[in-house]
């Protein structure tokens, strides 16, 4: 049996608007997640660096760039990339 919960119609709408602003804050959250989490594997990496995957490779090999391992594929950040780029200058 559900049970009902009186409240005034401001505090209704105090939660409401709370609500929405969290709503809010979590698709702002989303948003940014996707654009500075976002992995790159070896292929789309190397395609914004203009370089091979084996130059892609040794890199790697080489300790020249930073890198993650997600199972058992390499993955890169923007901000890895943009890490390495700076460095190379």
């Amino acid at each position: 049996m559900e049970e009902a919960v009186i409240i005034s119609k401001s505090s209704f709408e105090q939660l409401v608007a709370k609500i929405d602003g969290l709503i809010g804050e979590v698709r702002n959250l989303s948003t940014e997640v996707r654009k500075e989490d976002r992995l790159y594997n070896i292929t789309e990496t190397a395609k914004k660096l203009h370089i091979s995957k084996p130059t892609l490779h040794k890199y790697i090999r080489l300790d020249l760039i930073e890198y993650k391992i997600v199972g058992n594929s390499t993955y890169f950040t923007q901000e890895l990339i943009d890490k390495f780029i700076s460095k190379k200058q």
